[in-house]
């Protein structure tokens, strides 16, 4: 997954900032939806804001490790 192009350095950023996004999901998941039994859920902006995230770097990863 080294190769990212002709902006490999931009691409790079975007791929630290989508990480980071990533690191802060474990604690939503635990604290703030229904995969744990919990009083405040997520508002739905923010939910879907979430599950746009996770989606977005599901389809990246398809698209860079699929043949």
């Amino acid at each position: 997954m080294q190769d990212r192009g002709p902006r490999g350095g931009d691409v790079a950023k975007v791929g630290r900032a989508l990480a980071a996004m990533l690191d802060a999901l474990n604690p939503l998941r635990n604290r703030a939806t229904l995969a744990h039994a919990n009083d405040l859920l997520l508002p739905n902006a923010e939910a879907m804001l979430v599950i746009n995230g996770i989606r977005t770097v599901l389809h990246y990863l398809n698209a860079k490790l699929s043949p």
